[in-house]
């Protein structure tokens, strides 16, 4: 009688330990599967720029970009601004799963950006467009 008892309480925390093992396993391969894979993260060529030709000293610059992306898998990922004087220098990264499978085709999106001048005069704005340090070339006169 005392081994059919023990007998069925080792079977009964075995069963409880698989459970557990189970309910913890479960939910760490759903994390670590459904993780984010690294993306591949790029400068994009800006092909043309909606940007007001002056404003007011009170108002930021606003500006809209069509970017080209090697592939339509590539989504917008962040802007990057950089100022020197009157001289700001503006790329567009995009990002890519690598995992996904992708037409190979060229792609677009348009984004959108703004900048906040500190003093009046012309400011020229310089957008990436190649890695030879081709830019398109905008001015804007703040008044």
């Amino acid at each position: 009688m005392i081994k059919k008892i023990k007998l069925l309480f080792t079977l009964s925390m075995i069963k409880k330990m698989n459970l557990l093992f189970i309910f913890c396993l479960i939910p760490t391969v759903l994390i670590i599967g459904c993780a984010e894979s690294e993306w591949i993260i790029r400068p994009v060529h800006i092909s043309s720029v909606d940007i007001p030709e002056s404003v007011n000293l009170s108002e930021s610059i606003e500006f809209k970009m069509t970017c080209v992306t090697p592939d339509p898998c590539y989504k917008f990922s962040h802007l990057e601004l950089k100022q020197e004087d009157f001289d700001v220098w503006i790329k567009v990264y995009a990002k890519r799963d690598p995992k996904a499978i992708c037409i190979q085709i060229l792609g677009s999106f348009e984004t959108s950006g703004q900048f906040e001048p500190k003093s009046r005069g012309n400011y020229q704005f310089h957008f990436w467009q190649e890695y030879d340090s081709k830019y398109l070339d905008k001015t804007v006169v703040v008044k």
